[in-house]
């Protein structure tokens, strides 16, 4: 759309107000100004924002002609349980809703935060890669502050990334 776009998650200081944002540039220059949008709708009601529920490290999947956003998010409002969902996008500054979870975030005990199933899991960073008309993401998983974080693999199978 002929726009520079930069996904981010910002809050008034307390973590359990994280929201995703995205600016987008004011024309095509990547060096130019820039318009805030959001926080992006990342609840689970039809309307996006019932509740607008906590939202990190945002990314877009492009897959054939329409556009996605992933992102680590909390299951409800307060919970500090965070999994990875997906929305499809409206356009690069508005998610259509309902988000859909992408996976667990404990089916494996290395998803843990320790390797015991007494520790929750915790998923975040997702990043997209496409390869030979394959799609993934990559995504962290564990507990960043701890030398066992690491990194897991979604492969998109089929053709609906919902």
């Amino acid at each position: 759309d002929n726009h520079w776009h930069i996904y981010f998650a910002a809050s008034n200081g307390e973590n359990e107000n994280h929201r995703s944002y995205v600016l987008r540039s004011k024309g095509t220059d990547p060096l130019g100004l820039y318009d805030l949008h959001g926080p992006l709708t990342t609840g689970d009601g039809q309307d996006g924002q019932s509740p607008n529920i906590w939202a990190i490290d945002m990314t877009v999947l492009q897959f054939e002609i329409k556009r996605y956003a992933v992102w680590s998010g909390w299951d409800a409002p307060g919970t500090d349980r965070q999994y990875l969902y997906i929305a499809q996008m409206e356009s690069a500054t508005e998610l259509l809703p309902p988000r859909v979870l992408l996976c667990e975030n404990d089916d494996h005990p290395w998803e843990r935060i320790e390797p015991n199933e007494s520790d929750r899991g915790l998923n975040e960073g997702p990043q997209v890669f496409q390869s030979k008309g394959s799609t993934f993401i990559v995504y962290s998983c564990g507990a960043s502050w701890l030398n066992t974080y690491k990194l897991g693999l979604l492969e998109l199978i089929g053709d609906n990334p919902l």
